[in-house]
């Protein structure tokens, strides 16, 4: 029932049958190699073309990503391979509907980043312009140290992210 679902076959029209009739024709040649590899090593099972993708074929024509395991067997003195096949269609999916999260995440620190920086410098200024004057004995010390504390903090959150670290102070 879940391969007649998977491939949209009837099982009586699948048994019997080679399993490359599951496969688009661009994939047969390259899995009756994997096949034949297999079957002359001495593997008792292992995923199917690892680092692969593999594609099954419906029989409305449309295809679906799967992964494959194949065991090696021997029943009544002759050799018996045996594949498992697994649609990973939603998983696919998932990952890449993750990768589209991370690639967000990404975006958005860095967003984060530039306005954690123009933050810094308009407090900066305005520590600056407004409360320090640097003609002002005993403000020019401040000024520099003001100004070296702030460089810091900015590599600080630089470094952080770059780390993707969350920086705080």
């Amino acid at each position: 029932p879940a391969a007649e679902r998977m491939f949209g076959r009837a099982a009586s029209d699948a048994i019997g049958r080679p399993l490359v009739d599951l496969m688009p024709l661009r994939s047969r040649a390259i899995h009756a190699q994997h096949l034949q590899s297999f079957a002359r090593s001495n593997a008792r099972a292992r995923a199917m073309a690892p680092g692969f993708d593999i594609t099954g074929l419906r029989a409305d024509g449309s295809e679906f990503p799967i992964e494959t395991t194949i065991s090696h067997t021997i029943v009544d003195g002759k050799p018996q391979l045996t594949a498992v096949l697994r649609d990973v269609t939603e998983r696919r999916r998932a990952e890449a509907e993750l990768r589209q999260m991370n690639s967000q995440l990404r975006e958005l620190s860095a967003s984060l980043q530039d306005v954690r920086e123009q933050e810094r410098t308009r407090i900066s200024r305005e520590l600056h312009d407004e409360w320090l004057d640097p003609e002002r004995p005993g403000d020019a010390d401040l000024v520099s140290e003001v100004q070296h504390a702030s460089a810091e903090i900015s590599e600080a959150m630089t470094a952080g992210g770059e780390r993707g670290e969350a920086v705080l102070f």
